[in-house]
């Protein structure tokens, strides 16, 4: 493991701690927003680094991601909006209602919040979890299967999570980019266990993990619509198996 990856496990290690004495102690004020801000710094930061930091010359190079070696600059743009939407909301602690997915709003209308309430978080661990997420899972999709493809995935899964959302809860006001980011885990959950070896190590060590603890959010943490995760999810594993599908007749 090379230095730079050793020193992003370190940073993410200090966010994680950081984030949690924060959820602990709960500081308040400006102090408090400070340390939130930092811990999301570190945590976005040293995932980047972990994840994005390139083989030795020496080491064979991964098949997965010879396709498209220019840099994610959609995930980072995504990334980079979340954050600011977050910002916006601790200035104004309102904007969720105005964003945010709502069964009435729709019905009067508003079809544009099925795309606002994706950029849309309030609370600093919900945007933390969903950040490393999409520089884990987002970068891969993006890297590997390009640019377009990855837009397709991440756009469908958040419509497929506010869908569902819609149709089996649609209890208060959805927001979050948990739709959009389950929609990438089951695409490329899908394509990786079809083609284990396209995949690689990543299969192993981040996704099928990844998709683990996100069940069991989806099934046990309070307050998560685990129906827009498993409406995401299941669009995401359509779309995979449709790749798969066109791959297989395409190479006849």
């Amino acid at each position: 493991m090379q230095r730079k990856q050793l020193i992003g496990m370190g940073m993410v290690g200090l966010g994680g701690l950081l984030m949690y004495g924060l959820l602990r102690w709960q500081p308040e004020g400006a102090f408090g927003f400070l340390l939130m801000l930092t811990g999301v710094l570190l945590l976005v930061l040293g995932a980047g680094m972990w994840v994005l930091t390139p083989r030795p010359a020496h080491a064979e190079p991964s098949p997965s991601l010879q396709e498209s070696p220019s840099r994610p600059w959609i995930s980072w743009g995504i990334a980079l909006v979340c954050l600011g939407v977050f910002l916006a909301v601790q200035m104004y602690p309102k904007l969720p209602a105005a964003l945010g997915l709502r069964a009435r709003s729709i019905r009067a209308g508003e079809y544009w919040r099925f795309v606002t309430y994706g950029f849309t978080h309030r609370r600093w661990m919900h945007l933390a979890g969903n950040l490393l997420s999409l520089l884990i899972l987002g970068t891969r999709l993006e890297n590997q299967y390009g640019r377009l493809r990855f837009c397709m995935v991440y756009l469908l899964g958040m419509q497929g999570g506010g869908f569902a959302f819609l149709a089996f809860d649609g209890a208060g006001t959805c927001i979050g980019a948990s739709g959009a980011l389950y929609g990438v885990m089951g695409f490329l959950l899908s394509v990786g266990i079809a083609d284990r070896a396209m995949m690689g190590r990543f299969l192993y060590e981040y996704l099928i993990p990844l998709a683990l603890v996100g069940a069991a959010e989806s099934l046990f943490s309070p307050g998560v619509s685990g129906w827009c995760h498993a409406g995401g999810f299941l669009l995401g594993l359509l779309l995979g198996l449709g790749y798969l599908l066109h791959r297989a007749l395409s190479s006849k």
